[in-house]
C-alpha cells in the first residue's frame, strides 16, 4: 500500500499490505519464526527505515517497548484476502523509533512506524517482523519451540493469506495465491523539485517542463490523493507545496 491508502467493500474495510514494497528476508516457520506465521520483512533498500502503514482502522492493546514492539487490533471486523470477515489481531516489532501507546487510534492509511533493529542485540538488519491472527488477543503466548506467538499457531494467519497487496512492490514474496487482487506497482516518480517564488501552479508546472493544462492537473492531483478536483485555490496550494517540496507524485 501507499500512505493514504484505503479500501472499504461492502461495509468492510479490505486488509491493505502494510509496506510500499516487500522483501521477506526470513519466511514463517522458520529459524526464529519456528512454529509461527510469522514474516520478516524489509524494504527496497537493505539498511533502511522505511515507514509502513495501517492495514486498517486499528487500537493498540498491547506494547513491548524494549522490541520495539506493539500488537494492533482492527477496530471492526475487516476482509481478510482469502475472502474471512473477521477481527485481526497483529504485531509488528523492532522499530527504533517506537511511540505508540495502548489505546491509541490509527486510521488505515497513516502510518503505523517504521522498519527497525531494535534491540540490536537480537536483531540482525533493519526489518518489520509481523505476524498475526484471526479475532482478538493483547497477549503472547510462548509455543513448544520456546517462541512466543500470538494465540495459537492455528488462529494465525499468514500475512499472504492476508492482505490485499494492491499498489505494493512485491520484490521477494510467496507466489501470491489471490492473483486478482495483486498489482505489482512500479516505483513512484516525482516531479523536478520546483525553486521559484510563483503561487501558481500551472506557472510552477509550467517553470519545469511539465504540462499544466487542467486535464494533466486533474490527474496529477488524483495520483496525489487530492480527490474532485476542480482548480479551487486550497488544490493547487496543496499540490504546489508538495511540487516545493519535490514530493509531487507523477500521473500514471
Amino acid at each position: 500500500m501507499i500512505k493514504g491508502q484505503t479500501s472499504v467493500r461492502g461495509g468492510y474495510q479490505d486488509l491493505l499490505c502494510p509496506f510500499t514494497t516487500v522483501y521477506v528476508t526470513q519466511w514463517s516457520d522458520t529459524g526464529t519464526h519456528k512454529g509461527s506465521k510469522a514474516y520478516d520483512v524489509r524494504g527496497a533498500e537493505k539498511g533502511v527505515r522505511y515507514p509502513y502503514y495501517a492495514p486498517c482502522d486499528v487500537k493498540c492493546v498491547n506494547t513491548i517497548p524494549s522490541y520495539g514492539e506493539a500488537i494492533w487490533q482492527s477496530t471492526k471486523k475487516v476482509r481478510f484476502a482469502n475472502g474471512k470477515i473477521d477481527y485481526y489481531t497483529f504485531t509488528t516489532v523492532h522499530d527504533n523509533t517506537f511511540n505508540a501507546k495502548v489505546g491509541q487510534i490509527v486510521k488505515q492509511g497513516q502510518q503505523l512506524g517504521n522498519m527497525g533493529n531494535k534491540p540490536t542485540s537480537v536483531c540482525s538488519g533493519v526489518h518489520c517482523h509481523i505476524e498475526g491472527c484471526y479475532g482478538k488477543t493483547s497477549t503472547l503466548v510462548k509455543n513448544k519451540y520456546g517462541i512466543y506467538i500470538l494465540r495459537s499457531f492455528n488462529d494465525e494467519v499468514l500475512p499472504r493469506d492476508t492482505f490485499f497487496m494492491d499498489k505494493t512492490v512485491i520484490k521477494k514474496w510467496y507466489k501470491p495465491r489471490y492473483l486478482k487482487d495483486v498489482k505489482v506497482a512500479a516505483p513512484v516518480k516525482y516531479y523536478a523539485k520546483y525553486n521559484g517564488n510563483s503561487g501558481s501552479i500551472v506557472e510552477a508546472l509550467n517553470a519545469i517542463g511539465a504540462d499544466s493544462s487542467f486535464n494533466n492537473r486533474r490527474a496529477i492531483a488524483k495520483a496525489n490523493g487530492i480527490t474532485a478536483y476542480v482548480g479551487s485555490p486550497s488544490q493547487n496550494i496543496k499540490m504546489l507545496n508538495l511540487l516545493k517540496q519535490g514530493k509531487l507524485i507523477k500521473r500514471p
